[in-house]
C-alpha cells in the first residue's frame, strides 16, 4: 500500500513499537540485573566494562532505527539481531553466565507475542466492521479505506500497549528478588515462553494462506478464532506467571532455609567460642592457683643443684603459659577467642594481621551479635587475602566510638575482582566460591546479609568502600542508652 498517509503512519508505528519494546525490555532487564542501573555500581565498573555497556546500548538503538525504516527488512530480523547482541554482551559482561539473559529474552518475546495475539483479534473484529461499512461507489473510497485502516491499527497499538505494559508490570512485581539462575531453572521457566512464541508464529502463518486460486483468511473463515486465540494467549500468560511466581516463592523459602542454616552454624560456632573462653579463663585460674607450687618445685630443684631438671621444668611451664597467651585482649573473653583464633589462621596463611579493638565502655552490644559480626568480617577478609600473592596480604581490624555509635572497621587486601548483588534490601558482594556447590554451603553473601541485619537492628548500617585492591567494610552500631 503506497498511500502517503498510510506510509507515514507505518513509519510512526514502527518507531513507536521499537521505543516501547526498548523501554519494556529495559524494565525486565532492570528486574533481572538491578546493579546495571545503579550509578554507584556503574562507577565501580572497569572502564572497559563501562564502554561495553554504553556501546551495546548505542548499537541496539542505531540498528533498531535502521531496521524500522528499512521497508524490505526480513520479518523478525530486528528481534533476532537484538537477541544476538544482548547475548554477546551478557557473555562478555557477566563472565559467560547467560542463563538469566536467556530467560529474560524468552520472557520478553513471549509477552510481546501474546500481547500481539490479543490485540490482533480485537483489531480484526473492528477492521472488518469498518470495511464492511464502506460503499464501493464512493469517489473517495480509497481515502476512506486508509482512514479506517489507520483507525483500526491505532486501536491495535493501544490494546497491544496496554496488554504488554500490564503483563510486564505484573511479572516485575512477582520478580521482586535478584536471583542467580541455573540452566535447569531457565528450562523450566522458558518452556511456556517458547510455546507462546511458536504458537504466535503459527497463527501469523495461518492468517492468510493461498490455496490454489483461493485465499484462506483465518479470522474470516474461522470466526471462533477471534476469541479462542486470545484465550489461549491469556492462558499461556497465566501459566508463565504461575511458573515464575512458584519459582521465586520457592527461592524465597530456600533463602530463608539457608539463612536459618547459617544462623544455626554461627550459633554453634559462637557456642564453641564461649566454651573455649570458659576453658581459657579456667586454665588461667588453674595456672595462677598452681603457680606457688611450681615456684616451690623450682626452688627445690635449684637447692638440689639439679639445674638440667630446672631447665626442663621451666621449658614445660613456658609451653603451658604460651598456650594460654593471647596476643590481643579486647576486654571480652568471647571476642578475645574469636580475634586470636582468626589471628592464628591468618598467621598460617602469611597474612599480616593488625588489631586495635577494645570493648571497654562499649558493652551494650550483646556478645552474641558482636561475635557474628567479627566471625563474618574476618572469615571473608581471610578468604579474600588467600587470592592475593604472599607479601601483599594484610588485614586490619579496628573498633572506635563516635558519639553514640560503635564502629567496627575491617580492611584487607584483595585481588580487585568483585561481583555485586543488589536487591531492594541491600547491595553486597557475591560469594566467589564455586557456584556448583550446594546452596547451603555458599554462606559468604548470607553472612554479610546477617551482619547488615544486625547493624540495622541497632539503627546502624554497613558501608563498603573499595580503593584499588583494598577492601574496607565498616559496621556502624548505635549503642542503646
Amino acid at each position: 500500500m503506497n498511500h502517503p498517509w498510510y506510509q507515514w503512519f507505518s513509519y510512526i508505528t514502527g518507531i513507536y513499537i521499537a521505543v516501547l519494546d526498548i523501554v519494556l525490555f529495559l524494565k525486565l532487564w532492570k528486574q533481572a540485573y538491578p546493579e546495571a542501573f545503579s550509578k554507584k555500581q556503574f562507577r565501580r565498573l572497569a572502564f572497559r566494562t563501562r564502554c561495553l555497556s554504553v556501546g551495546t546500548f548505542v548499537l541496539l538503538v542505531i540498528t533498531t532505527a535502521v531496521l524500522v525504516v528499512w521497508d524490505d527488512a526480513p520479518a523478525g530480523i530486528r528481534y533476532i539481531f537484538s537477541a544476538i547482541v544482548i547475548l554477546v554482551y551478557s557473555f562478555l559482561r557477566y563472565g559467560k553466565r547467560v542463563e538469566k539473559t536467556v530467560f529474560i529474552l524468552s520472557l520478553f518475546y513471549n509477552l510481546h507475542c501474546l500481547s500481539f495475539l490479543i490485540a490482533s483479534s480485537i483489531y480484526q473484529s473492528i477492521t472488518d466492521g469498518l470495511i464492511r461499512g464502506l460503499n464501493l461507489d464512493q469517489t473517495d473510497y480509497m481515502d476512506q479505506l486508509y482512514r479506517r485502516l489507520i483507525f483500526g491499527q491505532g486501536i491495535l497499538l493501544l490494546v497491544y500497549t496496554i496488554c504488554f505494559i500490564l503483563a510486564v508490570i505484573v511479572l516485575c512485581r512477582v520478580m521482586k528478588r535478584n536471583l542467580q539462575m541455573r540452566w535447569q531453572d531457565v528450562l523450566f521457566l522458558s518452556a511456556l515462553n517458547i510455546v507462546g512464541v511458536v504458537f504466535t508464529g503459527m497463527v501469523v502463518d495461518l492468517m492468510q494462506v493461498r490455496i490454489g486460486q483461493e485465499v484462506f483468511l483465518l479470522y474470516d473463515n474461522r470466526k471462533e478464532m477471534l476469541w479462542k486465540i486470545p484465550l489461549i494467549a491469556l492462558l499461556l500468560y497465566i501459566g508463565e506467571l504461575s511458573a515464575v511466581y512458584s519459582y521465586y516463592k520457592n527461592a524465597e523459602l530456600q533463602e530463608e532455609k539457608e539463612k536459618r542454616f547459617v544462623e544455626g552454624q554461627e550459633a554453634k560456632a559462637l557456642k564453641r567460642r564461649l566454651e573455649e573462653a570458659e576453658q581459657f579463663y579456667g586454665s588461667i585460674h588453674k595456672v595462677r592457683h598452681e603457680m606457688k607450687n611450681h615456684m616451690m618445685n623450682i626452688k627445690g630443684l635449684v637447692a638440689g643443684e639439679q639445674y638440667e631438671e630446672v631447665e626442663h621444668y621451666i621449658t614445660r611451664l613456658d609451653e603451658t603459659i604460651q598456650e594460654l597467651d593471647y596476643k590481643y585482649m579486647t576486654g571480652n573473653p568471647v571476642t578475645d577467642v574469636i580475634i586470636n583464633d582468626k589471628y592464628r589462621k591468618a598467621q598460617g596463611k602469611g597474612i599480616a594481621f593488625a588489631v586495635d579493638f577494645h570493648l571497654e565502655g562499649s558493652n551494650r552490644i550483646p556478645v552474641f551479635d558482636m561475635g557474628i559480626i567479627l566471625n563474618n568480617l574476618l572469615d571473608n577478609a581471610i578468604e579474600a587475602c588467600e587470592r592475593v600473592p604472599e607479601g601483599q596480604r594484610y588485614i586490619r581490624l579496628q573498633a572506635r566510638k563516635r558519639n553514640a555509635f560503635f564502629l567496627i572497621e575491617a580492611v584487607n587486601s584483595f585481588d580487585g575482582c568483585i561481583r555485586w548483588e543488589e536487591s531492594q534490601k541491600h547491595v553486597l558482594p557475591l560469594s566467589r566460591k564455586n557456584g556448583e556447590e550446594p546452596e547451603l554451603t555458599r554462606e559468604h553473601g548470607l553472612g554479610l546479609a546477617n551482619v547488615r541485619e544486625i547493624a540495622q537492628r541497632y539503627y546502624g548500617d554497613v558501608d563498603i568502600q573499595i580503593e584499588g585492591t583494598e577492601f574496607r567494610i565498616t559496621v556502624m552500631l548505635q549503642e542503646e542508652a
